[in-house]
């Protein structure tokens, strides 16, 4: 099957990739990440136009998490 060998091809071709350079979490601004309609448990994204008061940083890695039933972007620090 022609489309089984592509993705077997790909899978290794991928993890080789990510062995040597690690992950790429996608970059958004906020008014991007407002933009997610249906954000899946686990998603990470990376923010780049942060500007958090209690904790100065002009970026931030987040993810959608559900807490309770309730989805809500979280921070990770």
């Amino acid at each position: 099957n022609i489309w089984s060998d592509f993705m077997a091809t790909f899978i290794e071709s991928l993890r080789e990739y990510l062995s040597q350079n690690g992950v790429f979490i996608p970059r958004l601004t906020l008014a991007q990440r407002q933009l997610i309609q249906v954000p899946q448990e686990g998603q990470m994204i990376y923010i780049t136009d942060a500007n958090t008061p209690v904790i100065p940083r002009t970026a931030e890695l987040q993810i959608w998490q559900i807490v309770a039933g309730v989805g809500q972007w979280t921070v990770i620090v």
